[in-house]
């Protein structure tokens, strides 16, 4: 495994406040701050953002984590062992080969586009996915926008995606009156 040593990001910022107060504002309260609208995958039910609260505290991005030792508190990753008093394994899909999931997997493609509803159509609030078959999602935005999702299969079984956005338009459009904006 080939190591790369980068140098480290150093930036300062002058601050009104003491040395101490500055370090507890930009870790332990950095959600205060942290644009949280912007910066997570959905906006709104992120509760809070942590940061490793000690001097030397790091942040690994880019890094493939390969194995846990629990009991060591040490995750194996493709540049290194990083060492931790706390570990949370957030994955789409456990790697650890506990259940054996990953072999239970398929790689599937999905559509969504994004309708603007008319005021005659107000978006719903929230999220819904439906039980029937084809299965369709809607989500309201933050902007007023649905989006409309479907039309998944599984990978390689169909490159006609114009047909596939053409059936989510029919639908959102029997459901929803708007234009649709993006696809």
């Amino acid at each position: 495994m080939e190591t790369t040593t980068l140098a480290p990001v150093v930036k300062t910022v002058h601050v009104g406040c003491s040395v101490e107060r500055a370090f507890e504002v930009f870790t332990r309260e950095i959600d205060s701050w942290w644009p949280l609208d912007r910066h997570a995958l959905h906006p709104g039910e992120v509760a809070a953002v942590t940061w490793e609260e000690r001097e030397g505290g790091e942040v690994f991005e880019h890094t493939r984590a390969l194995d846990i030792d629990a009991a060591e508190r040490k995750v194996m990753t493709d540049v290194g062992t990083i060492r931790a008093e706390t570990i949370i394994l957030a994955t789409h899909l456990p790697f650890p080969q506990s259940g054996a999931y990953y072999a239970r997997c398929k790689a599937m493609r999905s559509y969504a586009i994004a309708v603007n509803p008319s005021a005659a159509s107000p978006p719903p609030r929230g999220m819904y996915i439906s039980i029937d078959e084809p299965m369709r999602s809607i989500r309201s935005t933050s902007d007023g926008r649905i989006l409309v999702g479907g039309e998944g299969h599984k990978v390689g079984e169909d490159d006609d995606t114009t047909q596939r956005y053409a059936a989510l338009e029919s639908w959102a459009s029997e459901h929803f009156a708007g234009t649709v904006e993006h696809r």
